[in-house]
């Protein structure tokens, strides 16, 4: 299988931001996984078990995949209250029918990476490049969504923070009382830990906050097809950066000035 270098350039430039492949003070940012490799011999059995075109399942890579399923077992298993898998791409979130992402067995992971389009696709185009995904596990949190927050950097500052969850005009009331520190909290931890420790200049990160720490929980390409939640074109960006939530039916927008956040 041939690949154009240039198409091995853009891959290596998607697959730095995988979360494997983090500078470790970035990784330490994040909310504790531990990281759980497939082994180039395993790969083509799980990408057919996803019916990846051109992968083949042989009596040497199903037992390769039986070592790796084992391995992810025991990760899994290590978390008797249930635990949150994903890969270093992503996570299956939008696996069909699967009402959580809590698992208890790695049976359960594969099920939910079979059900995931968002996985498949990963997949598919690691196949193509010879890349084996690794997966992450870690104990599952009950996060209250109005925690969880999406942040844009360009060149290196920071342009804003979103309410993360945003589809069916979802509102919540926690955001409003507690957007000054929210912004304080945030904008800090961006500007001094996450672009400190971060080698690409231009990123999206989604970020868990409480009032003890902020930590991230997903680091991915700022591009033309990165949804930026409320911090959606039109362009330019603010000269001030903005915490935008929804509060009494419309798009309200804090900016992050040093008044605001004192």
């Amino acid at each position: 299988m041939h690949v154009q270098d240039s198409d091995q350039q853009f891959m290596r430039s998607i697959t730095s931001f995988y979360l494997e492949n983090l500078p470790q003070a970035l990784a330490e940012l994040f909310i504790p996984q531990h990281p759980v490799p497939m082994s180039a011999e395993a790969f083509p059995a799980f990408a057919a078990q996803l019916n990846i075109p051109r992968a083949v399942r042989t009596r040497e890579n199903m037992r390769a995949m039986d070592a790796f399923f084992l391995t992810l077992s025991q990760a899994v298993e290590a978390h008797s209250q249930g635990c949150f898998v994903r890969l270093g791409s992503r996570s299956p979130k939008d696996a069909l029918g699967c009402t959580s992402l809590k698992v208890f067995k790695a049976v359960n992971v594969m099920e939910m990476c079979m059900l995931s389009s968002r996985v498949r696709n990963d997949v598919r185009w690691n196949f193509l490049y010879q890349y084996p995904p690794t997966f992450f596990v870690r104990p599952w949190i009950d996060m209250e969504p109005w925690r969880e927050f999406r942040c844009v950097v360009r060149n290196n500052t920071l342009q804003g923070i979103s309410q993360y969850h945003c589809l069916d005009r979802v509102e919540f009331p926690e955001i409003a009382r507690h957007a000054y520190a929210v912004a304080a909290a945030l904008s800090a931890f961006v500007s001094e830990s996450v672009i400190a420790a971060a080698e690409h200049d231009a990123f999206v990160c989604d970020i868990y906050y409480t009032q003890s720490e902020a930590r991230l929980i997903d680091y991915n390409p700022l591009n033309n097809r990165t949804d930026l939640c409320f911090l959606e074109p039109p362009f330019p960006w603010p000269k001030t950066p903005e915490l935008r939530f929804r509060h009494q039916g419309n798009v309200a927008a804090l900016p992050i000035s040093k008044e605001n956040i004192a």
